[in-house]
């Protein structure tokens, strides 16, 4: 008996067990487990990191190619300003003016031939022959042939272009070479006592004594050649080894030159004016066609 109470024990609490499990399921499948991340700890931040990936960026390129843009357009109207105000001024200088002219006379009225303008080097050349030790030493080509010419007052103008002068780096720019062509030239000085005075500079190289032209290059018996500014002059070495100046002459005849040419164009100037303002003033131009010439003989009138 004790035995069947004790199994029928066991049945009843087993039973209860599988009860209160089948009715936990469902309590169990409707909790819902949530889960709390911690908050993540901030980290540091390369700098360099941020700065490299700019410089990778189209913004920069394009802020790059901005500031270039506006450098180079900066520069070419820097130079073209430049260059205008450069150009207006030289209108005014007398000097600048007897360049230009005979640097166009030369070129039309040269003995030899020009091969090419851009490439200038393509010319015939002009060397040096110095004089070392007795002995006459031509020097490499120091510039190129672009014309020549002899003026009325006697000088001989060569223009030339230079290795290394060019406008831009690219486009040749002429010069000229002026050579005396007189053995004496007379110039005016003013003494101790402030009164002017005429000194004769004679013995003067010439161009005969100078220059030489063959067909395939030019020679100039000379150690170099010098800039006075618009233009150029052969640096001369006499016998004792003391070097020769010819500024003097040479800027003697250029006064002349230049001289006449603004006195030219000043009396032109003063015919153009004076005419312009008869054709703008009627009266005086009624005045000037009533008035009779008393040279011109009047007919008597037929009766």
């Amino acid at each position: 008996m004790k035995n069947s109470e004790k199994g029928r024990g066991l049945v009843i609490i087993v039973s209860l067990a599988f009860l209160i499990l089948f009715l936990a399921l469902p309590l169990t499948s409707a909790v819902q487990i949530v889960q709390v991340e911690k908050p993540a700890e901030p980290q540091t931040q390369n700098p360099f990191s941020s700065f490299g990936a700019f410089f990778k960026s189209s913004i920069f390129w394009g802020l790059v190619i901005i500031l270039v843009l506006v450098i180079v357009f900066g520069f070419i109207a820097f130079a073209i300003v430049k260059w205008a105000i450069n150009f207006i001024k030289l209108q005014d200088d007398i000097f600048y003016k007897v360049r230009k002219e005979k640097i166009k006379l030369a070129s039309a009225q040269k003995r030899l031939p020009i091969r090419a303008w851009l490439k200038y080097r393509k010319n015939i050349p002009i060397r040096l022959a110095r004089n070392e030790n007795g002995k006459l030493v031509l020097s490499q080509p120091i510039c190129y042939y672009r014309g020549d010419y002899i003026s009325h007052e006697g000088n001989l103008f060569i223009s030339f272009n230079m290795k290394g002068n060019e406008y831009l780096w690219f486009f040749p720019r002429t010069e000229l070479l002026i050579i005396p062509n007189k053995k004496e030239i007379a110039i005016k000085v003013k003494n101790a006592e402030g009164k002017t005075e005429e000194r004769k500079i004679q013995n003067i190289p010439t161009a005969d004594d100078i220059v030489q032209f063959n067909q395939n290059e030019i020679i100039l018996f000379a150690e170099g050649i010098s800039n006075t500014g618009y233009f150029y002059l052969p640096v001369l070495k006499s016998k004792n080894g003391k070097i020769m100046d010819l500024s003097i002459p040479i800027y003697e005849s250029l006064k002349e030159i230049a001289i006449g040419n603004y006195l030219f164009e000043q009396t032109d100037a003063f015919v153009k004016v004076s005419k312009k303002g008869v054709e703008l003033n009627p009266t005086l131009q009624y005045q000037i066609k009533a008035e009779p010439n008393s040279n011109v003989e009047v007919p008597p009138k037929s009766s």
